[in-house]
């Protein structure tokens, strides 16, 4: 099974620029199994989630196909890093009792994955899968980035992105459907750093390939203007996770 790649080239800077996930979902997800034995964090990327996950498991399998993502993994003791795939994991049948993928589901195949999700989970087994939208910013910013986003790179996106701009709304799966709050990711960063974010999509690096120039530094201008003379402003974003009960 062939497999897309788009962020290898870019690892160190997806663990650099990419926001991070509030705490309270890690500890909402602790909450929905009774053992916590194993976690599998799938398309793992930097570790960002499977650390938060260790916080809450004796053991994290934390897995993806990108060699490169995994080199700047962050290290953390109960933490296991490997190269595998969401359809092939490589763990023991019903050994998981969590199974969560963050801003990932979309690459994966979706049947071969389920099938996957039933060889390793363990007996109460949850899944949970998230994503994120567009971030918000400001009245003056927002439209610079709505710009970039579905102007300069309409056409760009990969098909699979279509269930990102729609938070896995219409994920269906054969299991028990659970209910999940929402959450707000916010941080704090400066004008380089996000532009240093838009520069981890996988459109822009798609645009790059194809054009030779860089899309973010069309909108540079309009952005630093509109970011004005502060060093640093509040950015939001909104999650909303879908878990299931195997």
């Amino acid at each position: 099974m062939t497999h897309k790649d788009l962020f290898s080239a870019h690892s160190a800077d997806y663990r650099s620029f990419r926001p991070t996930y509030p705490q309270a979902l890690f500890d909402h997800l602790a909450t929905l199994v009774t053992m916590h034995d194993v976690a599998w964090d799938v398309g793992c990327g930097n570790g960002q989630s499977s650390v938060e996950l260790a916080k809450h498991f004796g053991t994290v399998h934390a897995t993806d196909i990108s060699r490169e993502q995994l080199k700047n993994a962050i290290q953390h003791p109960r933490v296991r890093y490997s190269i595998a795939s969401a359809e092939s994991s490589g763990l023991s049948p019903g050994s998981v009792n969590l199974t969560t993928s963050s801003q990932a589901f979309h690459w994966f195949h979706r049947e071969n994955f389920i099938a996957e999700l039933r060889r390793v989970s363990a007996p109460g087994a949850v899944v949970a899968i998230w994503c994120y939208d567009v971030c918000k910013i400001s009245d003056e910013l927002d439209p610079i980035i709505e710009h970039l986003y579905n102007g300069i790179l309409k056409g760009y996106w990969e098909s699979e992105r279509a269930l990102v701009d729609e938070l896995y709304a219409s994920v269906v799966m054969p299991f028990e459907s659970i209910s999940m709050p929402s959450f707000e990711m916010t941080t704090e960063w400066s004008l380089e750093h996000l532009i240093g974010y838009f520069q981890t999509w996988s459109a822009v690096n798609t645009y790059i390939q194809k054009n030779a120039h860089d899309p973010v530094a069309i909108v540079a201008p309009d952005l630093r203007a509109a970011f004005g003379s502060s060093k640093s402003r509040i950015i939001h974003w909104h999650l909303q996770p879908r878990a299931w009960r195997i």
